[in-house]
């Protein structure tokens, strides 16, 4: 007879088979109602429940269904509690649907909170439970940080998800562990379409178990995104309580929405029925963005070991790219090609040091072509194996190792940004308030987050005319997103952006005057990016195309094309940075008018959190000119 059966046994002899009586039930009962255990936070957050204004109603965040035991189990935890407790005690089904199977964590969490035995509360086997938990049998978790990605709307502040080690957290074998993830089910959506839906809150989200390295494959390889893997300071109990919550979870479905409830929310409030006073404490109230869930995981656990950076294909590529002289590089990228072959006689003519990097270099290459689906299977194999032969032949190193960063995403700036600063607009005076939820701008500083991008969500200005007494919105952009990826040899990415919001136009009237009105402006733009010789300045352009509506245009809207240049500069430890750009926008439909602009901005970084602004324009439209000029200190958090 086996341990447990017989634990069992001696249980079943000491508290009769008919189970507790009814006085020992009632009288747990009492002591947790003298225990207030149903407002204990580790029992509010293992039923999800969120306080609302002033804390005056609290409700689960789950939808009411089989995740309750009691009818209003979603909205008392106290009722949910009670029934929880006479589910555990009183006689009711065996096996997997027994309430200890169907709620371990919870019969854990009970047991050690009333002082009683784990036994007391589930004594009988839950088979399909025990063996999901030794086919996993964690020894820690991870949590695992996928950088950006813009060309998916889904992922474009980042991801989050937990690894469950079976190993140490940088051992080998953990690539073999499972993952953690909590995903929208979209039947296929995507780009405004998942956005618009998301936003609302229209997809049901679930939590999954999938092999580490399928995400890997995911992330790093087909989208190019670099990984961060940070192992959380959990105590083998803390582990298995998460793991028993994740089971709970099975199969539940828990409304999405983008900007709050979504993956970094979802698992976060898994993570917290270990630390039931972990707390959001970074970034915008309104949203909940990946890299703060980071940040939050980091202060409330602490980590266990060292951060792991796994760099992409395309970010590996790159390093090797930007080692070799311009001619080597040529070379390598004709090897990728199968423009010449290993035997060539300019890879001969190589050193041996030189002719390994090449060789190197030409397989990276290769190996991101196959991946991005730019090469045919068999092709790429035949070719690989050519310059793995010819690889192997030449001096022993060659292809140098890719650093990671400096700075860790969770160390940059905050992603949510206020301002306070004053000016001059057409010769009269403002003050200017800015709150921005969410993310990152061109002038922010790059460290820790992925360069040549632009994030904007609900980036609002407030002017306050002092002189006139006027208050007045200045802008309003709901969602402004830029990818400005620079060109070279190998990558060709284009530059876009999107754009939809309020902003301020000035619009001259009969007698000389400028008067303000409010436009609704939607846009988007495609374009190019140089950075020549990798050095710190970037060229773009871009074509664009707007459409403004609103009620200072003589036929009430207009639509046109434009164009933009820039240039941006920076030093090389991003203290400053600078950019200049000119606009000309040309409608050709409602009203016909030229537009033109030329603005200069400049950052200069004091702290991890503040910095001084200094932006400015030239503005030309309908034959007036003005200039818009402005200072403010800027704070992050």
């Amino acid at each position: 007879m086996s341990r447990r059966a017989l634990l069992i046994l001696v249980l079943a002899l000491a508290h009769g088979s008919s189970g507790p009586s009814g006085a020992e039930v009632e009288s747990l009962l009492r002591r947790a109602d003298a225990l207030e255990l149903a407002r204990h936070p580790a029992w509010e957050a293992l039923l999800h429940v969120r306080p609302g204004w002033f804390g005056l109603r609290r409700r689960s965040e789950l939808p009411d269904g089989e995740f309750f035991l009691a009818p209003d189990g979603h909205s008392d935890p106290g009722a949910e509690l009670e029934a929880t407790l006479r589910g555990l005690l009183e006689p009711g089904p065996g096996g997997d649907e027994a309430i200890h199977c169907r709620f371990p964590a919870r019969a854990q969490w009970l047991a050690q909170a009333l002082g009683v035995p784990s036994e007391r509360l589930g004594a009988a086997p839950c088979p399909a439970l025990d063996e999901w938990r030794e086919n996993l049998s964690p020894r820690g978790i991870t949590l695992i940080f996928p950088e950006a990605f813009m060309n998916n709307p889904a992922s474009m502040f980042g991801h989050t998800l937990l690894r469950l080690d079976v190993a140490d957290p940088n051992a080998p074998r953990n690539l073999l562990a499972y993952a953690i993830d909590f995903t929208a089910k979209t039947e296929g959506d995507a780009g405004p379409v998942f956005l618009a839906k998301g936003v609302l809150g229209l997809y049901p989200g679930f939590f999954g178990l999938n092999p580490y390295y399928e995400k890997l494959e995911l992330y790093a390889d087909w989208q190019n995104r670099d990984i961060w893997e940070y192992p959380l300071d959990l105590t083998r109990e803390e582990v298995e309580l998460v793991l028993l919550h994740l089971w709970e979870l099975d199969d539940i479905g828990v409304p999405y929405y983008f900007f709050r409830q979504n993956c970094s929310y979802q698992l976060i409030r898994l993570l917290a029925v270990a630390r039931p006073e972990l707390d959001f404490r970074h970034g915008f109230p309104i949203g909940v963005i990946p890299v703060d869930t980071v940040r939050d995981a980091l202060d409330g656990f602490g980590l266990q070991g060292g951060v792991r950076y796994r760099a992409s294909p395309a970010t590996e590529l790159g390093v090797f790219l930007r080692t070799l002289e311009p001619e080597a590089r040529r070379l390598a990228l004709a090897l990728a090609r199968g423009e010449v072959g290993p035997d060539d006689a300019r890879v001969a003519g190589l050193g041996a040091e030189e002719r390994a990097a090449v060789l190197g270099t030409a397989h990276e290459a290769l190996r991101y072509s196959f991946l991005q689906g730019e090469v045919d299977e068999e092709v790429a194999r035949e070719r690989s194996y050519r310059l793995l032969v010819a690889r192997s032949r030449a001096t022993p190193g060659g292809v140098p190792r890719v650093p990671r960063p400096d700075v860790r995403p969770e160390e940059g700036h905050g992603t949510a940004l206020a301002s306070l600063g004053g000016g001059v607009e057409d010769g009269e005076g403002f003050i200017e308030l800015r709150v921005r939820p969410a993310l990152h701008g061109f002038l922010d500083p790059e460290v820790g987050f992925p360069g040549d991008s632009m994030i904007g969500f609900l980036d609002t200005r407030l002017r306050i005319f002092p002189g006139s007494g006027r208050v007045w919105l200045q802008e309003l952009v709901l969602v402004e997103l830029r990818s400005m990826t620079p060109r070279d040899d190998f990558f060709h990415p284009p530059s876009w952006g999107l754009e939809t919001g309020i902003r301020t136009r000035l619009f001259p009237e009969s007698d000389g005057d400028l008067d303000r009105s409010l436009v609704w402006r939607s846009g988007g733009s495609l374009g190019l990016t140089y950075r020549p010789g990798d050095g710190p300045a970037t060229l773009y352009g871009l074509a664009d195309a707007a459409l403004e509506i609103g009620s200072g245009f003589d036929h009430g809207w207009a639509l046109g094309p434009g164009i933009e240049l820039g240039l941006e500069l920076a030093t090389p430890a991003d203290r400053w940075k600078g950019r200049l750009f000119a606009r000309g926008h040309r409608f050709l439909a409602g009203d016909r008018e030229t537009d033109l602009e030329l603005g200069l901005g400049q950052r200069l970084t004091l702290t991890r959190r503040t910095a001084a602004i200094a932006e400015g324009g030239f503005h030309h439209y309908a034959g007036e000119s003005w200039l818009d000029a402005r200072l403010s200190l800027q704070w992050t958090f």
